[in-house]
């Protein structure tokens, strides 16, 4: 899984908060030796979306939620993967991701519908994802291509300075929306607050 943390931005909803780039499983066979085919990441890729963070797959290691999540998520054709954003608002997580310490990312996920196993290799299916990992330097992600470019400070001036836009909303000096994604990341929260309403 080549994942990459690129840095879009700050949230103005939460203190501290960074916006990061992430693609988090690509179609592959882990070192783990789970096998993750197109079709299954296709129609799973938006479970992802509004997770929680953990560090290390840790369970006292959860990062608060929401104010870390996962937020808009989906399956990216071009990179073959389950891309989207991150917001992380812990500033010592943010340091850590920008000085490569954290160097990886790994899904959470339940196969709901069981596993294909042969000797050698079990088959995802009905991949339900409940979490996002991020892994400190020396902890391998399953996925053997998952390392972390740190784009963060590649960003443009423009996206740096500009005051019109957040990561909800684009302006013309930067652009925040991710074109591949249905909804923009404002709308897919309203939704899910929605329903989460709806069910309570």
């Amino acid at each position: 899984m080549s994942v990459r943390f690129e840095y879009l931005g700050e949230d103005s909803e939460y203190d501290n908060a960074k916006i990061w780039k992430v693609e988090a499983i690509h179609v592959t066979t882990t070192r783990n030796k789970r096998k993750f085919t197109e079709a299954e990441l296709r129609t799973a890729g938006r479970s992802l979306s509004f997770r929680p963070l953990n560090i290390n797959h840790d369970e006292e290691r959860q990062l608060l939620f929401p104010e870390n999540a996962t937020m808009a998520m989906s399956y990216n054709p071009e990179t073959l993967s389950v891309s989207g954003r991150i917001r992380v608002t812990d500033q010592s997580i943010n340091a850590q991701i920008e000085s490569g310490f954290l160097k990886a990312v790994s899904i959470e996920q339940i196969p709901t519908l069981g596993e294909k196993c042969d000797n050698v290799i079990c088959e995802q299916h009905g991949v339900a994802f409940i979490g996002l990992a991020l892994l400190e330097d020396g902890v391998l992600p399953g996925d053997p291509k998952a390392e972390i470019k740190i784009e963060s400070l590649l960003v443009s001036d423009g996206q740096r300075t500009c005051t019109e836009c957040s990561d909800w909303e684009a302006c013309h000096e930067c652009m925040h929306k991710d074109e591949s994604v249905g909804l923009t990341p404002k709308e897919a929260w309203k939704q899910y607050n929605e329903s989460k309403k709806k069910k309570d």
